[in-house]
């Protein structure tokens, strides 16, 4: 099962991401993240009713949500960059994302450092000016 469910709200342009292990919520608007959470603590969670000293630990659950949503959604929570580099949701896809048109989504398929990436995109770039 995963970790982390994110879906929209019932407000327009808000979003719901649940930690469903730690059963804490944060809703937070589209592109505005850290602008604009609010964080519950439902009724069964392991942080409702404890003692301050939970708060440490509270505090990591909600930098590792914070850490999920800029690695795997950064669009939804940031105001939207032209690019982007980031994992799938499941962890196991690199992805470049155009978020501009014309809008494009490659899937990076070997581990790679940044110059050969930049290399290869180069040459794909060569490659469709010529066949234009």
């Amino acid at each position: 099962m995963k970790r982390y469910k994110l879906e929209q709200g019932t407000r327009p342009n808000w979003w719901v991401l649940t930690d469903v292990d730690a059963l804490v919520v944060i809703q937070f608007e589209e592109h505005r993240f850290n602008e604009t959470q609010n964080v519950t603590i439902l009724e069964d969670s392991k942080f409702n009713g404890k003692p301050d000293y939970i708060a440490s630990e509270l505090a990591r659950v909600l930098a590792a949500m914070g850490d999920y949503m800029y690695s795997h959604w950064y669009s939804i929570a940031m105001p939207t960059p032209t690019f982007e580099l980031r994992e799938d949701d499941e962890g196991d896809r690199l992805l470049l994302i155009r978020n501009k048109f014309p809008k494009f989504t490659i899937e990076i398929q070997d581990t790679c450092d940044k110059n050969k990436l930049s290399g290869a995109l180069r040459a794909a770039s060569e490659y469709i000016r010529k066949r234009t």
